[in-house]
């Protein structure tokens, strides 16, 4: 049997596009799903595996994201789901294979979901990518 943990997270940062927008704020959400076989009941500790995905995060809310450094060139250039989506995927993957894949070998990212939102939460589009 096939199991996913499916973990969400939000965040607010502003960013502009292709030099035509001025600066404005969104609200984007993060829905990442994690597979693997379960050992002792569990995929992965979903708090821990919480704390090191929030961490992440937190290097992103109240930025912008043209301007961010942790984000590297492609989301700067062009913050949109897909670069930010890209970005945090690697990241995500980094942080199963340092912190959980000694634990469990078989754990690995199965997708990254971000969505953008207004800043009130109304959901704009989103983009899925598959590992």
């Amino acid at each position: 049997m096939r199991s996913e943990l499916i973990l969400k997270f939000e965040f607010e940062a502003s960013h502009s596009l292709a030099g035509y927008e001025t600066p404005h704020s969104h609200l984007w959400k993060l829905e990442i799903a994690v597979g693997g076989q379960v050992i002792s009941g569990k995929i992965v500790d979903m708090m821990e595996m919480r704390i090191h995905v929030e961490q992440l995060i937190l290097g992103l809310k109240a930025t912008y994201l043209n301007e961010n450094p942790s984000v590297g060139e492609a989301v700067q250039k062009a913050p949109t789901c897909e670069t930010l989506g890209q970005f945090l995927g690697i990241e995500i993957q980094n942080i199963l294979a340092s912190k959980f894949r000694s634990d469990n070998p078989s754990i690995h990212l199965v997708s990254t979901y971000v969505t953008l939102c207004t800043v009130e939460g109304l959901e704009i589009g989103g983009v899925k990518l598959f590992v």
